[in-house]
């Protein structure tokens, strides 16, 4: 089967790839030019539409209209453009860049900030520190903010521990969402008539996995088939073999056996795939034959968020305040909620064993998907499940339909590692998110609460 190299995951986010990886094999296409920084431009305007307040960030998204990319502990530079506002003298103007978990009853909650007052100036700089009023022109008043990429929270056991801060996450049905916020804000002397201006940032952590096993990478290098498990052991994470029993055709009894192994590391970047291999076992041929059929296994990528923070945010009196003050549940009175995202495409390969099959398989990944987050109580994670196989004629002995067998839990990162890029040997196809999904498991925000939550 032909192959063909994984696409970098964005082009709005090239510069992620671009400033970690080394030069690329001559063989495979060249790296993607490093997009130029951008100028995003944010304003409040007078009644005659003139501009009094501008906020401008460079950074190094596709383009000004989307918004600004922050990668890592990247420092984010701009300027804030000034005039007078009939006249007034302001308080103060600072400059925040904030990252908040935000319930669905609005209560916002900080877990990292880094700010800056641009006015008035710093004691050492007094001279220049004159109150900006009708008589001084527009001042253009530069910024740098930085944010840590890790921060402590508090995590499940009551102990305090240090998390890498996640990526934005908007998805629908989730009590909670992650946001980044770069704002200016202009104050008064009066608190009625404070001003600011503000904008979303993309923030992307930095998420490399360590590099795959020689052999495969020499696969990767040759752009020929990876070496199966019993002989790249290293390159593998090989699950405990699930035993299907059953009825084939209503007359005879047999048992299949599936070993299913995921490529090592069990991370992997957006926009490339998961390697899969399945080693298939029957002494009955004609299941066997069955049981090893390319649209036959059922193994998912599946999507997990969890959040055990007070939805409501009952226990605050104010509707901003630190992810500290966030009081966890005091019962587990929601479910995690789970989605489906794609299924493994499987194709067979030699096997010159009697009663066995084996089939090399692949899981795509969006390259715009969300990596992998944990931020105290509020967990974004990702797995492979293996369900009951689809087999014409064969019913099983007790059967587990639309549960998992076995799950394994697999980190989705936004940086490749050293080497070479892995390859997909299958073409792309994404299946709209939940479309194939039981309607008994999806999820809603009405079917949250756990059915076991007062036993």
């Amino acid at each position: 089967m032909s192959s063909f190299v994984v696409i970098s995951p964005s082009s709005s986010e090239n510069a992620l790839h671009e400033e970690v990886l080394p030069a690329y094999l001559s063989s495979h296409p060249p790296p993607t030019p490093q997009p130029q920084l951008v100028t995003h431009s944010y304003s409040l305007t007078h009644k005659d539409g003139r501009a009094w307040l501008k906020l401008r960030i460079q950074s190094k998204a596709a383009s000004s209209d989307q918004l600004p990319i922050v990668i890592g502990d990247q420092t984010v530079h701009g300027t804030v453009d000034f005039e007078p506002k009939d006249g007034a003298s302001p308080k103060a103007i600072v400059v925040t860049l904030v990252g908040e978990l935000i319930s669905e009853t609005n209560m916002r909650f900080s877990f990292v900030e880094d700010f800056q007052q641009l006015w008035p100036e710093a004691q050492d700089n007094a001279p220049s520190a004159a109150p900006i009023g009708k008589h001084s022109t527009s001042r253009v008043l530069p910024f740098a903010l930085r944010l840590p990429q890790t921060v402590d929270a508090l995590a499940e056991d009551n102990s305090t521990k240090s998390f890498k801060l996640p990526a934005p996450d908007f998805a629908r049905f989730r009590r909670y969402t992650v946001v980044y916020t770069l704002r200016v804000k202009v104050k008064y002397s009066s608190i009625f008539s404070t001003n600011h201006v503000s904008t979303c940032v993309n923030y992307m952590p930095v998420i490399q996995p360590s590099s795959p096993s020689v052999l495969r990478q020499d696969a990767y290098a040759l752009q020929a088939p990876l070496p199966p498990p019993d002989v790249d052991p290293e390159g593998w994470h090989s699950l405990p073999s699930v035993t299907f029993e059953g009825k084939l055709f209503g007359d005879r009894m047999i048992a299949i056996h599936y070993t299913l192994s995921l490529a090592a590391p069990l991370t992997y970047v957006r926009g490339s795939v998961i390697p899969l291999h399945l080693l298939v076992e029957c002494s009955d041929t004609h299941g066997l034959d069955l049981a090893s059929g390319p649209s036959t296994p059922l193994v998912r990528f599946r999507r997990i968020s969890h959040i055990n923070y007070d939805a409501g945010g009952a226990n605050m009196p104010a509707t901003q305040a630190k992810l500290s003050d966030l009081k966890p549940m005091p019962m587990t009175a929601f479910q995690d909620l789970v989605d489906w995202l794609n299924t493994a495409t499987w194709w067979s390969t030699p096997c010159e064993k009697s009663g066995v099959r084996m089939l090399q398989g692949e899981i795509h990944i969006r390259k715009n998907l969300r990596p992998s987050a944990h931020l105290g109580l509020y967990k974004l994670s990702y797995d492979v499940a293996l369900f009951d196989p689809v087999i014409p004629g064969f019913v099983l002995t007790i059967g587990q339909k639309n549960k998992a067998l076995q799950s394994v839990e697999v980190e989705v990162a936004t940086v490749y590692p050293s080497g070479p890029r892995p390859i997909a040997y299958s073409p792309p196809s994404y299946e709209e998110e939940n479309a194939n999904q039981p309607v008994e498991t999806r999820n809603t925000r009405f079917n949250h609460f756990s059915k076991n939550m007062f036993l």
